[in-house]
C-alpha cells in the first residue's frame, strides 16, 4: 500500500516525492557550479590587472587634479583598481626609502606626476616603462629611458595664435630671454611668428641688470612684450619692474600664469590639470597595450584655459573681442 505525502492539497507519491527532491538536489548543486563557475574567472580577472604606479611630487593643487583626473580616466579604462599612489612630500633620501618597499611590487607602468617624482624613478631601479606627467622641460622626458610624456609648455604654435586671437592688430612683438635657457625656443619661434603675421624682437638678457637697457629698446618698438618662462628674465623679483614697465609704456605683458595676470599681465594660456590626468591616463592604456614608451610624441596640454585681466586692458586702452572675453575661465575687471 503508497504512502501519501500531501502538498498544498494535492496528493503525491512517494516515489514521486523523491524524484521531485532528487531533481531539487541536482538542480541545487548545479546553480551552485555556475554561480562558482563565474566568480573564479572574475578573481581571476582581479589578479591579472595590470599594477601601476602613481609617483606625485607635491600636494598642491595642479597636482592634485591632475592626479584626480588620472584615476577617474583610468577607472573609465578599466584600469584603476589596480593604481597605487604614492606622494613623495620628502627630501630625496627619505623618497628612496619609501620607493623601495614598491619595487619588490613590479608595476606594469609607473606615472611620474613632476620633475622630483621622475628623479626619484631614475634613482631607482624599476624595471617598468614610465609616463612623465606635468613636466615642463621635454629635456626631462627625452633624456629619460622607456619614459613617455606630457609637459605643461604650449606649443610655440599655440601660445602665438592666441596672441593673435586678442590682439589682432599688433605686429611687433618683443621677448626678453637667458640665452642659456631660452635661446633655441627663441630662434623657432622667429619662424613660427612670421606664420602668424607677427616679427618677433628678440632680446637677449644675461642677467637682471641688462634688463632696464632692453626694456628701454622695447618701449621705442614693440606693440606686445611676451613672457616666457625664464629663470633670469621672469621671476618673482623681476614681476614688478617688468609690469610698471608695460603699464608706463602701454605695451601689455602676456604669457606666464594666471598669477601674473592678476599682478596686472593682460592675458595668460593655462592648464586644464584634470585633462592633463586623463590624458596621461590614456597614454598608460596605450603602454599597457604594448606601445613602446619612446615611440609615443612628447605631447603638450591638450586643452587650453585663459584668464584676462580686463583692468589692464582699460588702463591701456586696449579693445579685446568680445567672444574672447567670454570664452576667458576668469575675467578680472
Amino acid at each position: 500500500m503508497s504512502e501519501d505525502f500531501p502538498n498544498r492539497g494535492f496528493l503525491v507519491n512517494r516515489g514521486t516525492w523523491l524524484r521531485l527532491t532528487g531533481s531539487f538536489r541536482a538542480l541545487t548543486l548545479l546553480a551552485v557550479i555556475v554561480l562558482l563557475g563565474a566568480v573564479v574567472p572574475r578573481a581571476a580577472a582581479e589578479l591579472e590587472k595590470p599594477r601601476v604606479l602613481v609617483l606625485v611630487s607635491n600636494e598642491s593643487a595642479p597636482y592634485q587634479q591632475s592626479v584626480e583626473g588620472l584615476t577617474k580616466r583610468l577607472d573609465a579604462l578599466g584600469i584603476g583598481g589596480g593604481a597605487d599612489i604614492v606622494r613623495l612630500n620628502v627630501e630625496s633620501e627619505g623618497v628612496d626609502d619609501i620607493l623601495s618597499s614598491h619595487i619588490e611590487n613590479k608595476p606594469n607602468v609607473i606615472v611620474a606626476v613632476g620633475s622630483l617624482a621622475l628623479q626619484a624613478r631614475l634613482r631607482n631601479n624599476f624595471d617598468a616603462p614610465t609616463v612623465a606627467t606635468m613636466i615642463l622641460d621635454d629635456d626631462e622626458v627625452k633624456k629619460a629611458p622607456r619614459t613617455a610624456g606630457i609637459c605643461l609648455r604650449f606649443p610655440i604654435e599655440t601660445e602665438l595664435q592666441w596672441v593673435r586671437k586678442l590682439l589682432p592688430d599688433s605686429k611687433n612683438i618683443a621677448v626678453m630671454y637667458d640665452p642659456k635657457e631660452n635661446g633655441a625656443l627663441v630662434e623657432r619661434a622667429k619662424t613660427v611668428a612670421t606664420r602668424f603675421g607677427f616679427q618677433l624682437q628678440a632680446h637677449p638678457v644675461e642677467a637682471p641688470r641688462d634688463l632696464p637697457g632692453e626694456m628701454e629698446d622695447i618701449a621705442r618698438n614693440a606693440d606686445v612684450l611676451w613672457g616666457i618662462p625664464d629663470q633670469v628674465v621672469t621671476t618673482p623679483q623681476t614681476a614688478r619692474p617688468i609690469l610698471l614697465f608695460s603699464f608706463r609704456n602701454r605695451i601689455p605683458l602676456v604669457g606666464l600664469s594666471a598669477s601674473w595676470v592678476k599682478a596686472g599681465a593682460l592675458f595668460a594660456l593655462e592648464r586644464d590639470y584634470e585633462d592633463i590626468g586623463a590624458q596621461t591616463a590614456e597614454v598608460v592604456a596605450s603602454i599597457l597595450s604594448g606601445t613602446d614608451p619612446k615611440s609615443i610624441a612628447i605631447a603638450a596640454p591638450r586643452k587650453v584655459v585663459y584668464q584676462i585681466n580686463l583692468k589692464t586692458a582699460r588702463q591701456m586702452k586696449l579693445s579685446l573681442p568680445g567672444e574672447m572675453i567670454k570664452g576667458a575661465a576668469e575675467v578680472i575687471e
